[in-house]
């Protein structure tokens, strides 16, 4: 071998032990930085010129608008591999720190399907509780009214929105967060602790996008009245993902699937997208009453099922698998 070959080696193998020495770490560095380094240009792009982004709540006007021109492509290609920054993360680790033996294992979780058909009911009807439960006060209480002109126009778009948060949302984040970095926080952390710092990672990884969201819907204001509302923003979409993370830790837990967490999470995403669109009116103590709905969902389940049960540990009962 020589010298050049040898160095090449030598640097390949410093990578790998790094990423052996500290998975998590590297998870975390590879998963915010791909994303992030996809998203801010795409962003910044998308606000300069007006395009349209797949985003959840601009599904159905971007279908029916479609591309404005070639550099709107990029924008919209770029922005969406984004998303697929915890999957590529997931992967360069797994195969860093276990091999081949190691990502067929992942993807065997991934697809692993076939579980009790009750799981995939729970996950219809929790994912429906966080959207209809927030409709149903926020209607009984007057701070919206019905709109159904936005659910009509929404409605023929769910099934292909749907598929879309499947293959986005769903596959690009669920193998990272949960298929992933809930294993090694969960060996490394007792009690709720590994949750939590789950739900923190998770959150800080959407920050970016946050961020963008909450300031474009305030265009025209000074930067100074931004500060206030994005932060706000940022610590009540905290809040909400880690109230969520006890839901997905409770299904990995008790199934072992990461697919039924990719599942969740496109029938979530939908689910709430559905329940704006039926709103007139979407004014911030709506956004709290959303953002407040699975920390519901969590301390109704912790009184049903027990903190033993609930989100409980790893282990897959033989009731629960097919």
């Amino acid at each position: 071998m020589n010298r050049s070959a040898t160095k090449l080696t030598s640097r390949h193998l410093t990578r790998r032990s790094w990423i052996a020495r500290h998975p998590v770490a590297a998870y975390l560095l590879l998963a915010c930085g791909i994303t992030w380094l996809c998203w801010m240009p795409a962003l910044a792009v998308a606000t300069r010129h007006g395009y349209l982004l797949p985003t959840i709540d601009h599904f159905v006007e971007f279908v029916k608008s479609g591309f404005t021109d070639q550099t709107h492509v990029l924008v919209v290609t770029i922005f969406t591999l984004a998303v697929y920054g915890p999957l590529m993360a997931a992967l360069i680790v797994t195969r860093a720190t276990s091999g081949a033996t190691g990502v067929a294992a992942l993807w065997h979780r991934i697809t692993r399907w076939r579980v009790a058909w009750r799981w995939y009911l729970i996950v219809v009807l929790i994912s429906m509780a966080l959207a209809i439960v927030p409709f149903l006060l926020i209607t009984a209480t007057g701070l919206a009214g019905f709109d159904r002109s936005g659910l009509m126009a929404l409605a023929p778009f769910i099934a292909p929105l749907l598929l879309w948060q499947l293959l986005t949302s769903g596959l690009g984040e669920e193998p990272g967060w949960r298929g992933l970095l809930l294993q090694r926080l969960q060996a490394r952390f007792g009690g709720e602790k590994h949750v939590w710092l789950l739900g923190l990672a998770w959150a800080a990884w959407h920050y970016p996008f946050t961020a963008w969201y909450t300031a474009s819907s305030m265009v025209g204001m000074p930067a100074s009245t931004m500060i206030v509302p994005i932060v706000l923003a940022l610590a009540g979409h905290t809040m909400s993902l880690i109230g969520l993370t006890y839901i997905y830790v409770w299904l990995i837990n008790r199934t072992g699937s990461v697919f039924l967490a990719i599942l969740f999470h496109a029938l979530a995403n939908v689910a709430n997208a559905v329940m704006l669109a039926a709103i007139a009116r979407p004014e911030p103590p709506i956004t709290l009453m959303v953002a407040f709905m699975p920390w519901l969902v969590v301390i109704v389940m912790t009184r049903v099922l027990g903190k033993d049960r609930f989100p409980g540990r790893p282990g897959l009962p033989a009731r629960d698998r097919q």
